[in-house]
C-alpha cells in the first residue's frame, strides 16, 4: 500500500497552483455604483504626473502597487485611461473606485476548525479554490483500545 506523509500530499494537491481571480471566489455586493472622483491605480504616479492630470493620491499600498487617487477637477476614467496608457509601460490599469462586500465565512462552527488556522488556509483560497481537484484522505489511525473504541470492527475489504 502506497502512503504519503502529509506534506507529501499536499505538494501533490497544490503542485499545479495558479493565481485566481478572487471575485470568482468571493461573492462580491456591489450597487454598481462608483465613488465620483476616485480612482484606482497601479501606477505610482510622480507630483509632476498628478497634477498634469488633475488628481491627488489618497493612499498608496506599495505591497501591492496600487493607489486611491482623487481627481482635483472632473477628469472621467476614460481621460485617466488614455493618458496614463501613453506613459506606462502597458501592465497598469485605473478603475473607478467601486464599494464591495465580500462574503465571509459564516459557518457557525468556525472556531472549532483549528486545522484551517495550521494550514492558513485563507491565504491559500487565494491562489487555488480546488476547482478541478480530486482529494482522498485514507484515516487509519484507528486505536482498537481506545476508550472511545466502538463495540463491533468490520474487517472491511481488502484492495
Amino acid at each position: 500500500m502506497l502512503r504519503l506523509s502529509p506534506l507529501a500530499l499536499l505538494v501533490a494537491c497544490v503542485s499545479d497552483l495558479q493565481p485566481v481571480d478572487m471575485s470568482e471566489r468571493l461573492s462580491l455586493n456591489s450597487s454598481g455604483a462608483v465613488i465620483e472622483g476616485e480612482f484606482v491605480i497601479s501606477h505610482d504616479l510622480t507630483s509632476q504626473e498628478m497634477e498634469t492630470l488633475g488628481i491627488e493620491q489618497l493612499d498608496w499600498n506599495g505591497a501591492i502597487d496600487v493607489g486611491l487617487y482623487q481627481a482635483l477637477d472632473t477628469v472621467s476614467l476614460s481621460e485617466l485611461k488614455r493618458a496614463l496608457s501613453q506613459r506606462s509601460r502597458g501592465e497598469d490599469f485605473v478603475e473607478a473606485n467601486r464599494p464591495v462586500e465580500t462574503a465571509s465565512i459564516n459557518d457557525p462552527y468556525r472556531d472549532y476548525q483549528w486545522n484551517f488556522d495550521l494550514l492558513d488556509i485563507e491565504t491559500a483560497w487565494q491562489y487555488s479554490t480546488g476547482s478541478g481537484v480530486t482529494v482522498a484522505v485514507l484515516d487509519t489511525g484507528v486505536d482498537f483500545s481506545g476508550e472511545d473504541a466502538p463495540v463491533k470492527f468490520l474487517k472491511g475489504w481488502d484492495f
